[in-house]
């Protein structure tokens, strides 16, 4: 009997033991917690890479040649599939690849579609948005070795990319998260003013250096102020400083705030109602004179979200301007100057999805026309411009990759 009494009092001494050591180590993990959704160094420790394919080579462009990639869709009856068409310096196809990425696509509504393609600054990596139905949802593409990466967060829904190149900044039913693509973990921030109230965030954007966030608010009417308003500021050390208000502002595309690549001024384009009816304007401003700069009008009552395409030596500012509902051309701004000029398509249709070449030469667009679209290439006087790519379906849109990424 004393030996079994023992016994119980051994085993109850340990069950407490257990439970103390448990009970410290639950006080002393950390704690998960929201700190200001503002600039994060963009220097951090390399992300753990991806398994590769069995052959990644096959997947890269060589030096000289580009690659587009784009959701192949040679029969109405067929599935699209992520295929690359590779091209020499001239721009002549050297032939499309055997396989791709297959992200279960289908060309009609509900989809799944792919609505756009966002790279990362150094287009290594792209996040790639899947509708489905009305609901759209990122995903994570490394095209050179053909994988692709899911996003933690309930109903995530891509804002920027972080100029680390690997990390990516979500919104979701958590809250603000700044995603590491590779490993999947995240922080989790937050945006707010000075009485601890959410702010009315619409499009966020890094500088390239990573020094600033850009952010563009987006107010509704009160009883004090009747008419909306943007507010687009700057984040740095925690703090938000106010560049410009647009008065009347009642709509920015979620990408649709870019930095130059220089990182000297900022292109927003938003919804402005006006006596005559709602506008869709393009704005740039200067970080440093805090000079706002209307570039000009892009649309009038037209449903519009397509993003500015900075050139890379941030003198020009390429977008979309719809001339009617069925009829839009591209105009490139020259924020120098002032001037402008436009191109268009030379078959007719309607363009989409800008993208600069890196050296600047050429203008690339995917073209919608007979309901389908191909990608095309132009020169930004407009003088030369071709097809390059297809087809693929209606509005979908492409990535470029050149052979010294």
């Amino acid at each position: 009997m004393k030996s079994q009494a023992s016994q119980r009092v051994i085993a109850a001494l340990l069950i407490c033991f257990v439970a103390v050591v448990a009970l410290f180590a639950l006080q002393s993990a950390p704690v998960s917690r929201t700190r200001p959704l503002v600039v994060v160094p963009p220097h951090s420790p390399p992300a753990g890479s991806p398994t590769p394919d069995a052959d990644p080579a096959r997947l890269a462009a060589p030096a000289g040649q580009w690659q587009v990639w784009f959701p192949y869709w040679p029969l109405t009856t067929s599935a699209p599939v992520l295929r690359a068409l590779a091209l020499d310096a001239q721009g002549e196809a050297r032939g499309l690849s055997k396989t791709g990425i297959d992200l279960g696509l289908q060309p009609g509504f509900p989809g799944p579609s792919l609505y756009r393609l966002h790279p990362s600054p150094d287009r290594r990596l792209w996040v790639a948005e899947l509708a489905y139905g009305e609901q759209v949802y990122p995903v994570v593409l490394d095209l050179k070795r053909g994988t692709v990466h899911g996003l933690p967060g309930e109903q995530a829904f891509f804002y920027a990319w972080h100029p680390d190149s690997r990390r990516v900044l979500l919104s979701a039913v958590e809250g603000w998260l700044l995603v590491d693509v590779m490993r999947g973990d995240y922080e989790l921030l937050g945006q707010f003013d000075g009485r601890g109230a959410p702010l009315p965030v619409r499009a966020l954007a890094y500088s390239p250096d990573g020094r600033f966030l850009a952010d563009a608010l987006v107010y509704a009417p009160t009883v004090a102020e009747t008419s909306p308003k943007v507010d687009v500021g700057l984040w740095e050390g925690g703090q938000r400083t106010s560049l410009f208000t647009l008065a009347g502002g009642s709509m920015v595309a979620e990408h649709g705030l870019r930095w130059s690549p220089d990182g000297q001024v900022l292109a927003l384009i938003a919804d402005v109602h006006k006596e005559d009816g709602r506008q869709t304007q393009l704005w740039t401003t200067d970080a440093r004179s805090l000079i706002p700069m209307l570039r000009g009008v892009l649309a009038r009552e037209v449903q519009y979200n397509h993003p500015p395409a900075w050139s890379p030596n941030s003198r020009s500012i390429a977008a979309i301007t719809h001339v009617s509902a069925d009829e839009a051309v591209i105009t490139i701004f020259d924020t120098n100057g002032g001037s402008r000029r436009e191109i268009r398509p030379r078959p007719g249709g309607l363009p989409s999805h800008l993208t600069w070449s890196k050296d600047g030469r050429w203008l690339l667009f995917s073209l919608k026309r007979d309901g389908y679209s191909e990608v095309w290439r132009v020169s930004p006087d407009g003088a030369q411009q071709r097809p390059i790519a297809g087809p693929m379906p209606a509005d979908a849109p492409f990535a470029l990759i050149e052979g010294h990424e």
